[in-house]
Formats: structure tokens, sequence, C-alpha cells
């Protein structure tokens, strides 16, 4: 319910809306608890992979369920903020993320219940390696002195402004004006936000003397 909260100010959905879509997201935890559970029960070599590698399903088969499809608030999104750990992305993209977290909660609660802490010496052994893989990364990246500079547009669009065709004009104005106020600093990335064009369009890359500009909507918005 709390990740979803934002979409009441969609208008239209209601407070029902929100439960159905608080229950069907639910059932996605509900389901991992129940594989596990199976997984003890069979006596599975290696629990806490096996477990580990259904949650990274289960992460994969929510974010491609078709229109049913919800990436939101996968574990990965949790670390932002710890960089060493976030570059095992580049390999292994955000599932490896989220099976880390996932390997060493479940280390900490094995660890809790048999009251050893072997679990978590034995998972130590897999993400301390990573940690400082990252860090290394980190440090050679930073030693290139290399520094791109990135805006961002945000014409704050408001969602009345796109029921009309004059809305969406106004808007498309907008971030016409904003991007051309930004061209000036020169920028190697220009961010538009997500719904920001209500159309499907292709992804294209056009060629300007030394640079390549690459526009990408995957989303049909």
């Amino acid at each position: 319910w709390g990740i979803f909260h934002w979409l009441f100010q969609v208008p239209g959905f209601r407070v029902y809306h929100g439960m159905i879509l608080s229950v069907y997201f639910g059932m996605y935890f509900g389901l991992w608890t129940l594989g596990i559970n199976i997984l003890k029960r069979a006596g599975i070599p290696l629990y806490m992979i096996s477990a580990s590698l259904l949650w990274i399903f289960i992460e994969y088969m929510r974010a491609h369920a078709g229109f049913l499809a919800i990436p939101w608030a996968t574990l990965a999104q949790s670390q932002y903020r710890n960089l060493p750990v976030l570059q095992i992305a580049s390999v292994t993209g955000e599932f490896g993320i989220s099976f880390l977290v996932i390997l060493f909660n479940l280390a900490l609660a094995e660890s809790l219940m048999r009251r050893t802490m072997r679990p978590v010496v034995i998972t130590a052994i897999v993400i301390i390696p990573v940690f400082l893989w990252g860090t290394l990364q980190i440090n050679h990246a930073g030693s290139s002195q290399k520094k791109i500079s990135i805006a961002v547009v945000q014409p704050a669009i408001l969602p009345e402004e796109r029921a009309s065709e004059e809305g969406l004009a106004n808007s498309l104005s907008r971030l016409e004006h904003l991007t051309e106020a930004v061209i000036s600093l020169k920028p190697s990335l220009i961010v538009w936000p997500e719904t920001a064009i209500k159309a499907t369009l292709p992804v294209l890359i056009i060629s300007q003397g030394q640079k390549n500009w690459l526009i990408n909507t995957g989303s049909p918005y």
C-alpha cells in the first residue's frame, strides 16, 4: 500500500483499486515464503542459495508479467547508497544485487534460529569480495578524473494537463524551453521525465558532428 500511495493522485483511482493492487503485489512475497518452506521441507542442498535464486526468479516474473508487471521496489533498489555493492550490477544487473541482499538476510535469520554464526560467516565469504571489487572499481573510475554533467528537466506536468491536446502541447513547450535553457551548459546527458511524451516512439540515434543523441522511450507514454 505504501509503495503505490502516489497512484491516488491519478483521477479515478479509488481505495478499492489500491486494496486490489496491494493484495496482488503481496502475493509475490507470499509465493516466496511458500517456496522456501517447500525447499526446507524437501531438504534441498545449499538451501540459502536455492531460496535466493527463487527470490530472483519471482522478482523477474513480477517485472515481466505483461500488463500486470510491477518492477518497482526491488531489493536492489534498497542499496542505492551502497556504491561498492552496486558495481556488481555492471556484471549481473540489479538481480545480482537483490541476490546478495536476500542471501545475507537469510543467513542472518538462520544464524538467529540456529544460534550459530556459521551461516553469516559463509555468506560473508561471498559478499566481502564483491564489496572489495566494487570499491576498487570506484577508486579506478575516480582516478581517471573523467567527469560528465547531467541535466534533469522537470516541467511539473500535472495529470489533468495530459487529458487535453492543449495541455500536452503546453507541456511539450515547457520541455522544449527548459531543454534549450540547459543546452548552454553543454551537458553530456539531458534527462526528461518518464511520461514526458504521450506517444510511442522508437529508439532514435541522431548524429550531430561528433555527438550522438540517443532518444529511447520504451513505454507507451
